[in-house]
């Protein structure tokens, strides 16, 4: 089952966002911020990272640059209620607060089961 870690500095959106990773069959991990998810990757590998952009601590440009470094291979989605101008450079993929329901499955969807190479 693949895990994907949710950063997120708000109790109340982390939960929300837990639960749907749960509703979709992912197994999910979760950190208040970006000093939290690289003590938590460290301890399970994620298959993909959700996180806010704007926390205390390390924030969620720093988490992206420090996730590159350690593990490459691992896709970063950006949560942010801000304009995503100069993020797109950043994370893999990047969606504004708040987001749907629809729309974070489809976005989770595209980095755990890619569509099938055409032959």
């Amino acid at each position: 089952m693949p895990t994907i870690l949710v950063v997120e500095d708000d109790p109340h959106l982390r939960e929300i966002l837990v639960t749907l990773v749960e509703a979709l069959g992912y197994q999910p991990l979760s950190a208040e911020n970006g000093f939290e998810a690289m003590a938590e990757l460290a301890e399970q590998e994620a298959d993909l990272v959700i996180t806010d952009v704007n926390m205390d601590g390390m924030n969620g440009i720093e988490l992206a640059a420090a996730i590159r470094r350690e593990y490459p291979h691992m896709p970063v989605m950006a949560l942010t209620g801000r304009d995503k101008v100069g993020l797109e450079d950043i994370f893999d993929l990047v969606l504004t607060k708040p987001s749907g329901v629809f729309e974070l499955e489809k976005a989770i969807t595209y980095f755990l089961n890619p569509a099938p190479a055409s032959i």
